[in-house]
């Protein structure tokens, strides 16, 4: 009899460390889902580990943190800051966190709390990305003040490359506020005869809206629907800043369906869309 019992507590253990290892198991199995950009599998395993209630305090946060990342994916957006609350009220000093839920918020269009994350990652450890999305935050808001103010934030931390520069001249174009003698200056180290640094000459004055979209279909052919993309949206803000909507709306159409949803011109030109109709 105390055999049998000793083999009946064996037994009953052995299933509890499998129920214990159940949590751990899909994580692992998540984050290759994930990885692979399978994120209908990814959600369903973070969801599972998360249920499974045996996740330790280091690893639960990270389960939300990733389940987010592949409702983003899906542009899932308010689901994704659901998660990503659960995560730093778990962990309140996740960096990761708030810049993902930055993102998240401005996923659904809430560029303010957008903002306030961004603010609160620069306030906890400076990084350039941070800059650069809250400049990008500030964008969508229609805060050109602030864009260009961030993008010459993230400029300092990544001198060589354009695109906070450009966004820099652009929001300056769009605040009627550019000096073209200025960005020449700003914009000196950057190859301007290469993709994009093409479009400073538009912004200063030395290429015409025309020469732009040419421009972008030439090259590798691989690179042509991201470049189109990029000329759409760049030549289109342009042009509003030359008054001329019926010329801009447009180009910021095509920007909207021709661009990759992950391009920071995708969501800058729908946000421009918005504010065009008011």
């Amino acid at each position: 009899m105390a055999l049998l019992r000793l083999g009946c507590l064996m037994w009953f253990a052995l299933i509890a460390t499998c129920v214990d290892a159940a949590g751990y198991d899909d994580f692992t199995r998540g984050l290759a889902a994930i990885n692979r950009g399978d994120s209908d599998s990814a959600i369903v395993l973070f969801s599972s580990a998360l249920q499974a209630g045996d996740l330790s305090q280091g690893i639960e946060p990270l389960a939300y943190y990733n389940r987010a990342r592949a409702y983003l994916n899906k542009e899932e957006c308010t689901q994704a800051v659901a998660d990503l609350n659960a995560a730093l009220q778990l962990r309140p000093s996740y960096t990761e966190a708030y810049m993902q839920r930055g993102r998240a918020h401005r996923c659904a269009g809430n560029y303010g709390e957008a903002i306030a994350d961004y603010t609160q990652v620069i306030e906890i450890k400076p990084i350039g990305d941070a800059y650069w999305q809250r400049a990008l935050a500030r964008w969508n808001e229609g805060d050109f003040d602030g864009t260009e103010a961030n993008s010459w934030s993230t400029a300092l931390f990544a001198p060589k490359w354009p695109y906070p520069i450009l966004w820099f001249g652009l929001a300056k174009l769009r605040a009627g506020k550019l000096d073209e003698r200025d960005l020449e200056q700003k914009a000196i180290f950057f190859d301007l005869s290469a993709w994009p640094g093409t479009i400073f000459a538009l912004y200063e004055g030395n290429a015409t809206p025309d020469e732009i979209l040419r421009l972008a279909h030439n090259g590798d052919p691989r690179g042509s629907r991201d470049r189109v993309c990029e000329a759409d949206f760049y030549v289109g803000e342009w042009w509003l800043a030359k008054k001329n909507t019926d010329a801009a709306r447009p180009l910021l159409e095509e920007a909207s369906i021709g661009c990759r949803h992950d391009f920071i011109e995708y969501s800058a030109a729908n946000a421009e869309l918005r504010r065009l109709r008011g």
